[in-house]
């Protein structure tokens, strides 16, 4: 039976010990004795002795993972069966979302810290051969998960400038051995011409009213075009010279749901669906500032819901570990107004208040939705409006650096702020 080692940076926290019905996640003795019930990994591990089971186990470390089609075409580039995700991680766990790292035990590890420059004509190259591919679609709706089909390509690059639309390929590379990134390329996709600058635009909008993520467009000629994403779970020193890995999970993660329960049921609601109500109980459990982060909290939703992007799912929402076993609310990405992306999606990813449908969705729903996180009707109002203000301001920068999506999403977009403001939703 394999067994993994799990880092959590450069320190060895613990280990999966494979088994007949998987794999048992355990936490090392030592880490146990000064840490006991606290979150080292993950709020849905706190540390404890006995290990954790399959179940659980599974469904956070498969989280680390691609998911459908191109964890498929990543399998079968290796060598190593979809289901068996103990075999993949020992593949490719050395460089996951965050500071986890998992490698095979008794392997050596690729302690080598190098980056590889690439010609701009090469990186146009791997950009347009990018493979396409089309998003899963559930029986009987559509509900995609654009960050599950899109290509992405991990380099190291200097920090993207404040107030800049686009940046140049001039300075990009490869990271090798050891090194982690510090950037995400995200060419788009054939299927949604449009797509890269569409959630530019929407993400720069929502940064001018929540944590958002730097986003910038990629200035490469022969490339297709391309979001350039700066990784919030990645310090980087002495441009880019030395970066230091941040702990993050996602809201699956920390919920103890296997990344296919990402999106809250289509039908009646069941009993293991990712809410907003549960984000902001580990907020308030876990976070150092709980009322702080359920107020950010809020404003992300706001800002998704104002900027149409139906797919904020639980594995699109995260927590950043900035301080070690202390999680606040990490910075928004994946910002897609999907609603004219992809209007065949039409339903939330988790409800508001027990609403899936945004076009039954009023702004009493909102409200409500955060006061039973404990936040108080008048604090609620207010932070609202605030979000709803700095929206607009937030679409103006948007548009005037991103024209053509502009003309695509800011009329709907200023709409739906104008019915939320109002109390009515389009």
């Amino acid at each position: 039976m394999r067994q993994l080692d799990v880092y959590l940076g450069e320190s060895l926290i613990g280990r999966i010990v494979e088994n007949r019905k998987g794999g048992r996640f355990e936490y090392e003795q030592s880490i146990v004795g000064k840490l006991a019930g606290r979150p080292v990994l993950s709020m849905a591990f706190p540390a404890k002795v006995r290990p954790f089971g399959e179940a659980k186990t599974s469904a956070w470390f498969n989280g680390l993972l691609p998911e459908g089609n191109r964890r498929d075409e990543v399998c079968r580039s290796l060598g190593v069966l979809p289901y068996d995700w103990i075999g993949l991680l020992a593949e490719i766990g050395w460089e996951c979302a965050g500071a986890v790292r998992v490698f095979e035990h008794g392997r050596e590890r690729a302690c080598e810290l190098r980056l590889e420059e690439i010609l701009s004509s090469e990186l146009a190259e791997k950009l347009s051969s990018a493979t396409e591919r089309l998003p899963q679609v559930e029986s009987g709706l559509f509900r995609m998960s654009l960050g599950g089909f899109q290509e992405k390509m991990c380099v190291v690059m200097p920090a993207i400038p404040e107030g800049v639309s686009s940046v140049a390929a001039d300075d990009v590379l490869l990271p090798m051995g050891d090194s982690p990134s510090t950037h995400i390329l995200k060419p788009e996709s054939e299927h949604y011409p449009g797509l890269a600058e569409s959630e530019a635009w929407a993400m720069t909008a929502a940064g001018n009213a929540a944590r958002a993520s730097k986003v910038a467009l990629l200035d490469l000629d022969d490339a297709p075009s391309t979001l350039v994403v700066e990784r919030y779970d990645r310090i980087a020193d002495n441009g880019s010279a030395h970066v230091l890995r941040l702990h993050q999970e996602d809201v699956c993660q920390a919920l103890g749901i296997d990344p296919h329960g990402k999106y809250a049921a289509a039908g009646a609601p069941k009993g293991n669906d990712p809410t907003y109500v549960a984000i902001a109980g580990l907020l308030q459990k876990f976070s150092s500032d709980p009322e702080g982060e359920k107020a950010e909290l809020l404003r992300q939703l706001v800002a998704n819901l104002a900027l149409g992007n139906w797919d904020a799912h639980a594995k699109n929402t995260s927590f950043l570990y900035c301080e070690q076993m202390v999680p606040t609310l990490a910075p928004l990405y994946d910002v897609v107004p999907i609603a004219e992306v992809e209007p065949r999606t039409t339903l939330l990813s988790m409800r508001v208040n027990g609403v899936i449908d945004p076009g039954k969705l009023t702004r009493a729903d909102v409200v409500a939705e955060a006061v039973s996180w404990g936040l108080a009707t008048t604090d609620v109002e207010s932070v609202v409006d605030r979000v709803l203000k700095n929206l607009e301001e937030g679409i103006r920068i948007a548009s005037t650096a991103y024209p053509a999506a502009a003309a695509r999403h800011e009329a709907n977009a200023l709409e739906r702020i104008r019915k939320l403001k109002g109390g009515i939703w389009p």
